[in-house]
């Protein structure tokens, strides 16, 4: 497929036609998945835990109680256990030189005095974040080293993470070793839109975050967005 070079700064306006293929969230096709979006966060603001396992298994497949949706960390280093141990490798690698790339970026705090007034910058992590990994036929590992390690290098001090589970409720081994890598010990079983209001509006089973990092489908995006 040839790629198409779009001129923005020609004298004519840009066709409607263009806009709308590569403009914003309120595109008209995007209408009905947004609807349904937007369905699924109130149902889980309203009803919290209820909404999240009612989706969970309506969209997964999955039958899992409130008490079900956190991953012990037993279960999250059983889970790991059965990845070889050539990606166990790979794994802590790629973790290694996200680390190294990150810990040069930290900012250091600054400050300047003139005329009598001390100005400048205070770098602060934030308190509690949340981490989306997709899971089923799609599986990013990566995703998780991705946004946990430049947490933990921040000193993000409470680090979430939550991944879709397969129709037994189980999330993905590699998913699961690369979580135990980063030392993520506050996972759920949860993915979708109805993920992401758990995180951002929290329920009695999930405390809210104040950030929601990492890559999903169409519905995830537009769930993002909406929070």
């Amino acid at each position: 497929m040839p790629l198409e070079v779009v001129d923005l700064r020609a004298e004519s306006s840009v066709p409607d036609v263009l806009t709308r293929r590569h403009g914003g969230w309120d595109r008209p096709e995007l209408a009905k998945p947004a609807a349904v979006v937007r369905k699924i966060l109130s149902d889980v603001r309203e009803d919290g835990d209820a909404a999240v396992c009612a989706y969970t298994k309506s969209l997964d497949g999955a039958d899992l109680t409130a008490e079900g949706l956190r991953m012990s960390h037993v279960d999250r280093d059983l889970a790991a256990a059965r990845v070889d141990r050539r990606t166990i490798g790979a794994l802590e690698a790629a973790a290694q030189s996200i680390r190294e790339f990150h810990e040069a970026q930290l900012p250091s705090d600054w400050s300047i005095e003139r005329d009598g007034a001390r100005t400048g910058q205070v770098f602060r992590p934030i308190r509690r974040v949340g981490l989306y990994a997709p899971g089923g036929r799609a599986v990013y590992p990566s995703t998780v080293l991705m946004t946990a390690v430049p947490a933990i290098v921040a000193g993000v001090s409470d680090i979430v993470l939550a991944t879709p589970p397969d129709e037994s409720g189980e999330a993905s081994d590699v998913i699961c070793a690369a979580a135990a890598i980063c030392g993520i010990d506050e996972i759920y079983r949860i993915g979708g839109a109805q993920a992401v209001g758990a995180l951002a509006f929290g329920t009695a089973t999930i405390k809210p975050v104040d950030k929601i990092c990492g890559p999903g489908n169409l519905y995830v995006t537009l769930a993002k967005r909406e929070v």
